[in-house]
């Protein structure tokens, strides 16, 4: 899944730390992608399950009033998504495959725009970051951002900057090393709402090990503050790879 929550700092807090210089920053950010690597369940493991099929349950708040659905995913990076998303009001899916997509609600399958398949390709760009090992690719910049709380956690954020990619921030669990929060800005392309920018925040909770890797099963998605998107994991997978199948246009 995608997003990105809440930022708190103090001016207090702000004002009262010395800048670092570049080697401490360098350092600062190392230790905590170090760490998060290892808390997430290592390089070899990350490389190898690289693909990721989830079920689960949810609530929509996108358009007002929260509608629950189930939903499933399935992600082949780099740059293969397919969502299938069913309520009592609607049945969507949406299907990326590298420079081709598809959506679909109803009888027929419409393809991308540019415009979205611009911003699916950002989308999985995120889903790459949030792998964590690619960090250490000589094509990312990173740099420290202040300490903050993520609800009742302390986290250490990194801003991550690419030449070809919006910037993203990641938000760590201090104790655990847990990636817990995904900051960026995205741009909706749908339900006439062409080219809306808006700040996407996900909050990943309650970590579970699936074949030696930590995956969350709470995540929650907001827009420009606004709760998005609120769901619960049911079922989740990892594989080296995906029946290629899957990412057809439906």
């Amino acid at each position: 899944m995608r997003g990105i929550l809440i930022l708190l700092v103090t001016a207090g807090f702000l004002a009262s730390q010395a800048p670092l210089t570049r080697a401490e920053s360098n350092n600062e950010v190392e230790a905590i992608v170090s760490k998060a690597i290892k808390a997430t369940g290592g390089v070899e493991n990350l490389k190898k399950f690289k693909s990721i099929t989830m079920k689960g349950k949810g609530t929509f708040y996108g358009m007002g009033e929260g509608i629950p659905y189930t939903s499933q995913m399935a992600v082949q990076p780099p740059d293969k998504e397919r969502l299938e998303v069913k309520s009592d009001n609607f049945e969507f899916i949406q299907v990326f495959d590298g420079d081709k997509g598809w959506t679909k609600m109803g009888a027929e399958a419409m393809e991308m725009s540019k415009d979205q398949v611009a911003e699916n390709k950002e989308a999985m760009y995120a889903h790459r970051v949030g792998r964590l090992y690619s960090l250490r690719d000589k094509d990312f910049k990173l740099s420290a951002l202040p300490e903050v709380k993520v609800g009742s956690h302390v986290a250490l954020g990194i801003k991550v900057e690419h030449k070809d990619h919006r910037p993203i921030n990641l938000y760590f669990d201090k104790k655990s090393g847990m990636l817990i929060k995904i900051e960026r800005k995205a741009k909706e392309f749908q339900g006439g709402q062409e080219g809306m920018e808006f700040t996407e925040e996900t909050l990943y909770e309650d970590f579970k090990d699936v074949n030696g890797i930590k995956l969350p099963h709470k995540v929650v998605i907001t827009r420009d503050g606004k709760k998005y998107v609120e769901e619960e994991v049911k079922e989740a997978k990892v594989s080296e790879s995906l029946d290629k199948t899957l990412f057809n246009k439906p």
